[in-house]
């Protein structure tokens, strides 16, 4: 035999409360022993919170039969056939439930045998009797939470019987006995919902913990924080709609919904309400006086990404910052003030990642007067000095032959090296000069930068001779010029007259910054 059962849900005078009613039954059967189950639904937690729950099984029992009495004399009075019937039900917890039902036919009375076996005339008899008991469990203290599960359980009823004819004759005699049993299980429960979800970090994935979040009807308001999982949930909570929102925290912003959430109860819990917040990170970096290596207050720095810009000075410190950004591509600028050079350059892109980025850092020196002195072409210390052969200004000149000077030479330039004394001066760069293959055009090209790039050049001169320098004879060229790189026609085939090399020298003007310390060329 099967067990069947069947749901029936009923709502009381209270909205709230409810009950959910399952039965299963047992169909008839034979019985000496038996040992059945009825088979019942859990309580889904979904409906709402458990109350209580109501147990109640029946046994139910018939006995039919006859007997005849053999005895050849004497007759026997009241006889009858009598049956008890016994079951148990066993809880989920161990609780029994006990039933028992005593089944009794009429009464008869019955003379000696009548010669004929046929439960009837004056000897015998057949009849039957029926009868039914009910019992019950009720839980609701914590054992009703026993019963809260998805799918079905089983409990088990075991039922007994026994038959007799009652009576002092000599019988022959048949007796049957069925019994069943019907169980029905109802839960109360309060027809509330959850509503739940995870706080989740968009940079990591990872959840956050402690943040509140917060339920509002038109009527009330629920808070709960998130646990170590991000998770949070409020129950509790009749059908209806409902506003979910979160509490920011400062550095943060929220990512997913924009907003709050609308969710609307309607018989079940509603999960996976989610909130996905990003960290607001910052932008720093100091601007630093390269002389002295202190902050620069004051200073405009400004921000850019794809939305727009903004412009903050830097601090007493030379600090500045910049707070509560998105993860992205960013840039800061410096704006260079009157008087000031940059070291480092003027913009620096910052990829802003799920990090702060520090030390975007800005370096500037104080522009400086200038100290403007007369360099020459050194010849890297291979130069003769012009003094006191050749004039009364100090200098060096070089006597490459046509093929060193076509494969082209480099030179140091030196600034304020009076008398060709090195010492008194400073190299203000260097300098290439090379002639090219017919021997008609020369090219020069400058890099006048100073040991700190503080220097610039402000005009040059070039002397190139093929027999001397001093006294003036033969071919010379004497070319004033400007430009740190140029092209020069001579006119002529350069030429060596005399086999020991052509007469090359030159000089020009040099402007460095003027200070008392390692920080510039000139000081």
């Amino acid at each position: 035999m099967v067990s069947i059962f069947v749901m029936a849900i009923l709502t009381t005078s209270s909205m709230a409360v409810q009950t959910v009613t399952y039965t299963s039954e047992r169909l008839p059967e034979a019985v000496g022993t038996w040992e059945r189950y009825h088979t019942l639904p859990y309580f889904d937690p979904d409906l709402g919170n458990l109350i209580s729950v109501d147990f109640t099984a029946s046994l139910n029992a018939t006995v039919d039969g006859g007997a005849e009495n053999m005895a050849p004399s004497g007759g026997v009075e009241d006889a009858y056939i009598s049956a008890d019937a016994d079951m148990y039900v066993d809880m989920i917890n161990g609780d029994r439930l006990t039933l028992q039902v005593h089944l009794a036919t009429a009464p008869k009375d019955l003379t000696q045998y009548d010669n004929t076996l046929d439960y009837g005339g004056t000897s015998g008899f057949s009849d039957s009797d029926e009868g039914d008991t009910w019992g019950s469990i009720y839980y609701d203290d914590a054992r009703k939470d026993d019963y809260i599960d998805e799918g079905t359980f089983n409990l088990k009823a075991y039922a007994t019987a026994s038959s007799t004819v009652v009576g002092s004759g000599n019988w022959d005699s048949f007796i049957n006995t069925y019994s069943w049993s019907n169980a029905s299980i109802t839960y109360t429960y309060e027809d509330l919902h959850c509503l739940s979800g995870y706080k989740i970090d968009n940079c990591t994935g990872q959840p956050l913990s402690g943040w509140t979040i917060t339920v509002n009807n038109s009527t009330d308001s629920w808070s709960n924080d998130t646990d170590a999982d991000g998770f949070w949930e409020i129950c509790n909570l009749e059908d209806g709609t409902y506003t979910v929102c979160e509490v920011l925290k400062p550095g943060w912003t929220q990512i997913d919904p924009d907003s709050c959430h609308t969710a609307t109860l309607d018989g079940a819990n509603i999960t996976d309400i989610n909130f996905t917040n990003q960290q607001l990170y910052c932008i720093t970096g100091y601007k630093i006086n390269s002389s002295s290596g202190a902050g620069l207050p004051g200073w405009n720095i400004t921000l850019t990404n794809a939305s727009g810009s903004v412009m903050k000075q830097t601090g007493p410190d030379g600090r500045y910052e910049f707070c509560n950004l998105l993860p992205g591509g960013y840039s800061v600028c410096e704006k260079l003030e009157d008087g000031w050079k940059n070291i480092t350059p003027t913009c620096i892109s910052v990829p802003l990642g799920c990090n702060d980025s520090n030390d975007n850092n800005f370096t500037n020196v104080p522009g400086r007067e200038k100290a403007c002195n007369t360099f020459w072409a050194n010849w890297n210390g291979e130069g003769t000095c012009l003094i006191p052969d050749c004039s009364k200004n100090w200098g060096w000149y070089l006597k490459p032959s046509i093929e060193d000077l076509k494969n082209g030479t480099t030179s140091d330039l030196w600034a304020g090296a009076g008398g060709c004394d090195l010492s008194k001066g400073y190299n203000v760069g260097t300098m290439d000069i090379q002639l090219d293959s017919a021997g008609k055009n020369v090219t020069l090209h400058f890099n006048v930068t100073g040991v700190n790039d503080d220097c610039d050049m402000d005009g040059w001169h070039l002397w190139i001779s093929d027999s001397s320098l001093c006294p003036l004879k033969g071919f010379n060229k004497w070319i004033i010029g400007t430009a740190e790189d140029i092209q020069i026609d001579l006119k002529k085939v350069l030429e060596d007259q005399k086999g020991d090399g052509v007469f090359v020298a030159v000089h020009g003007v040099a402007c460095c910054d003027k200070c008392g310390t390692n920080e510039c060329t000139f000081h």
